[in-house]
């Protein structure tokens, strides 16, 4: 019978901990990125032309809706809940990849249909 190299209590809580820290790095990552995002779309600033704010806007507020999901995944709760000896935390974080991956295809349609006007 195979038995997992690093069962147990103590690696349980230290794989807690660092996906915790984990989440919450990457949330502070995807804050400042739709800060920035955020920054770019302001009209007042005139950084980029009227065409492309609506753009940043919009990657604006995927890049802060997925800052929600990683700073809320990373509430203790979801470690501990699991599916399939999955924790649940694990499965959250899919959801700001999907919302990424569906902004950049929504985002290359629209340059397509532009284009070919």
């Amino acid at each position: 019978m195979l038995q997992r190299p690093f069962a147990g209590v103590e690696t349980s809580s230290f794989l807690g901990t660092a996906s915790t820290l984990f989440a919450l790095d990457v949330d502070g990552m995807m804050l400042m990125l739709g800060l920035f995002c955020n920054e770019i779309a302001t009209k007042d600033r005139k950084l980029v032309s009227m065409d492309l704010i609506e753009t940043f806007r919009s990657e604006r507020n995927v890049w802060l809706l997925s800052a929600a999901i990683f700073f809320f995944s990373a509430i203790p709760i979801f470690w501990s809940l699991q599916i399939n000896g999955i924790p649940f935390r694990f499965l959250i974080w899919v959801v700001p990849l999907a919302l990424l991956l569906l902004e950049s295809v929504h985002r290359l349609h629209i340059e397509k249909d532009q284009a070919k006007s």
